[in-house]
């Protein structure tokens, strides 16, 4: 009778952690959609909300390099925090940084007349605080789906994470690109309320640390190695760990850097830093294609922000 208790008990349990489980990678997967699905609304009209007969075509490409070195700098904190305090505190740090650069495009666009130096500095700034809340997204959420996953397991959730990330911004560009035409307001204001919900949605995930779902597999992030894993927010309590002694976990045991103690190690190595050089230059490339096709393509082929969109 005891035995048929515990048994029942057990399974329960069992059932419920799978319930748990099970709505976590749903809303994971809503949250890189919504993500993504505002960041392509804007995506046709960004240009233009950046002042850009202010800009040029040169200060928006060194606005996209700062844009990019930030959210590098800030990927470090935001990967100690989310192997510290949990996915989750990163993964709302992030929504919320994106959320305040969405509000601050709305605020630069009613201080346009107004205020016309705000409306240059505001837009700029708005576009370094979502790009660093985009990327800081990416990694936290990987690690959130594979923490205590087998390797096989893992990798499915990864892939279809990605199927929502290209899903996102091939609706969310589509889209923005056809009602582009009638009313940026009213993209901003699409983009703030998507904005909100993923906010929302990452408030109502369940925390989860490495320490609490320990696993030996290195990080399943394919944004970075799993050397740099402390950079990007994965599994870096066993480099930090073994690095750091008893002290281990996120921070390391030597004064709390763990991270740096990684980045050493995979610098050391031949093969990290040369795929780090190919990375680098493969995201160089991608801004600046990014960057002067768009420009290229409404400015002097005369395509509206619909049919690059399509393009896109």
């Amino acid at each position: 009778m005891h035995n048929s208790v515990a048994y029942g008990a057990l399974l329960a349990s069992s059932i419920k952690t799978t319930a748990q489980t099970t709505a976590m990678v749903r809303i994971a997967y809503a949250i890189s959609f919504l993500d993504m699905l505002g960041y392509g609304f804007l995506s046709p009209i960004t240009y233009s909300l950046l002042n850009k007969d202010v800009i040029g075509a040169t200060g928006f490409g060194a606005l996209q390099s700062v844009s990019n070195a930030a959210a590098l700098l800030a990927g470090a904190s935001l990967g100690r925090l989310s192997d510290t305090r949990g996915r989750k505190p990163a993964i709302v740090v992030s929504a919320g940084l994106s959320l305040f650069g969405y509000l601050l495009y709305v605020a630069g666009r009613v201080a346009a007349d107004a205020a016309p130096l705000a409306a240059c500095v505001l837009p700029c700034v708005a576009q370094v605080l979502t790009t660093v809340g985009r990327a800081g997204l990416i990694a936290p959420l990987n690690a959130l789906l594979t923490d205590g996953q087998s390797d096989e397991e893992g990798r499915r959730l990864l892939g279809r994470l990605v199927g929502t990330f290209g899903l996102g911004y091939a609706i969310g560009s589509g889209s923005g690109g056809y009602l582009s035409q009638y009313d940026h307001a009213l993209l901003l204001a699409l983009a703030c309320l998507v904005a909100a919900a993923v906010l929302a949605c990452s408030l109502l995930l369940p925390n989860s640390t490495p320490s609490s779902k320990p696993s030996s597999k290195p990080s399943s992030n394919p944004s970075s190695t799993p050397a740099l894993a402390a950079n990007g927010g994965g599994r870096a309590h066993a480099v930090s760990g073994d690095s750091g002694g008893a002290g281990g976990g996120g921070g390391g045991g030597s004064g709390g850097g763990g991270w740096l103690s990684a980045t050493r190690t995979a610098l050391s190595d031949r093969a990290t830093v040369l795929l780090l050089v190919l990375q680098l230059l493969r995201n160089v490339s991608f801004h600046v294609y990014s960057g002067t096709s768009k420009i290229y393509l409404c400015e002097h082929l005369g395509y509206s922000q619909a049919r690059r969109s399509y393009i896109v």
